[in-house]
C-alpha cells in the first residue's frame, strides 16, 4: 500500500508507537507500584532517554556523508563511509555500554536497595535487560544510519514503531 512504503507515514506512525508505549505504561507503574519501585522505572526511563545524547549527532552527520556517497559522483567511497560508520558505531557502543556497567550500576544500586527485598533481584534482572537492550539499541543506530543513508527510510521507521510496540507489550505483561 501507498502508506505502508512513505516515509512520512511510516515516521509519524514510529513516532505514535514510542510515545503511546510510554503514555500506556506509566500510568499502570504509577497504579501498580510503591514509591521505591516507581523511582527505579523512573531511572531506567531517565537511563534509556539519555542513550539518544549517546549518539553525539554522528547519525545526522553519517547518513547524510552515506547519501551523498551514494547518490554523487563518488560511488567508490560508500564502502569506505560505512566501515566508517560501523566503527564510529562500536566505539560509541563500548563507550556506552561501560557507561552503563560502571555509572549506571552504581545509579541505580542506591533506589534498587530502598526496595522491598523480594523485589531487588527482579530489579536487578530488570537493570541488566535495560542495559544490554540500550547497547543493543545504540549498535542499532549503525543499521538505521546505513539504511536511511541509502534512502531506506520507511523501512526504518516500520522497525522502530515494531519494535516500540514489541517493548510496550513485553514491559505491561
Amino acid at each position: 500500500s501507498v502508506a505502508w512504503n512513505s516515509r512520512s507515514a511510516m515516521t509519524l506512525f514510529s513516532f505514535a508507537a514510542k510515545a503511546g508505549g510510554s503514555l500506556l505504561l506509566l500510568p499502570f507503574i504509577l497504579v501498580s507500584f510503591d514509591a521505591p519501585t516507581i523511582a527505579v522505572w523512573y531511572l531506567y526511563f531517565t537511563i534509556h532517554s539519555l542513550q539518544a545524547l549517546c549518539d553525539l549527532g554522528f547519525t545526522a552527520v553519517l547518513t547524510r556523508w552515506i547519501a551523498y556517497s551514494v547518490g554523487g559522483s563518488r560511488k567508490t567511497a560508500t564502502g569506505s563511509h560505512i566501515l566508517l560508520a560501523q566503527r564510529v558505531y562500536l566505539y560509541v557502543t563500548a563507550v556506552w555500554s561501560l557507561l552503563l556497567i560502571s555509572l549506571g550500576t552504581w545509579s541505580v544500586a542506591g533506589p534498587i536497595s530502598a526496595m522491598n527485598i523480594g523485589d531487588q533481584p527482579t530489579a536487578w534482572a530488570c537493570w541488566a535487560l535495560v542495559a544490554t537492550a540500550s547497547s543493543i539499541s545504540i549498535w542499532g543506530g549503525f543499521y538505521s544510519t546505513v539504511l536511511i543513508g541509502c534512502d531506506d527510510v520507511a523501512r526504518v521507521r516500520r522497525w522502530e514503531a515494531g519494535f516500540a510496540v514489541i517493548s510496550a507489550l513485553v514491559c505491561s505483561a
